[in-house]
């Protein structure tokens, strides 16, 4: 019987406390590796990691802070849910990015590979037809040297562009 009331007690306590989230920021030193762990505990596991990185970079007091606030228009977050959703905003955004300035980084690569690609074939074409007008003395010829020097400058350059 003891043990049941210790235990009912127990759970009436912890239903009056707030939950994690809804913990003030201002007052908490999210420095002190005790408080950030005990926070942490307390939280899903998937929140971990993201009140984590608050602490480690975008809490203004961190010694390591990224400058400015990630809440959007100077906002830093009052609670830790707050900052854990500001966390997880601000690194989504800062992935959707990256995919973007690799896409576009990838875009940019294809589109000069098919430039110097089409600038190939249009010498070739015009060396083809240097040779079907001279024979074989269009190899001889300064315009089938000048040719021949752009391709191999074209060739090196696409070997960059594949990398």
């Amino acid at each position: 019987m003891r043990t049941v009331i210790t235990v009912a007690f127990a759970c009436m306590m912890a239903a009056c406390t707030a939950p994690v989230r809804q913990t003030p920021i201002a007052g908490l030193d999210l420095a002190d590796g005790r408080t950030l762990a005990r926070l942490q505990q307390a939280l899903p596991p998937d929140d971990r990691a993201a009140l984590g990185t608050y602490a480690l970079l975008h809490w203004p007091k961190s010694k390591f802070y990224c400058g400015k606030p990630i809440g959007g228009k100077g906002a830093v977050a009052a609670t830790v849910g707050q900052a854990i959703d500001q966390t997880r905003s601000y690194e989504a955004s800062l992935a959707l990015a990256d995919a973007s300035a690799r896409t576009n980084a990838a875009l940019a690569a294809r589109s000069e590979e098919t430039s110097l690609i089409t600038r190939m074939e249009q010498l070739v074409l015009e060396r083809d037809m240097l040779f079907a007008r001279f024979g074989a003395r269009a190899g001889d010829t300064a315009r089938a040297k000048e040719i021949d020097d752009e391709l191999a400058v074209l060739r090196n350059q696409l070997a960059q562009v594949r990398g």
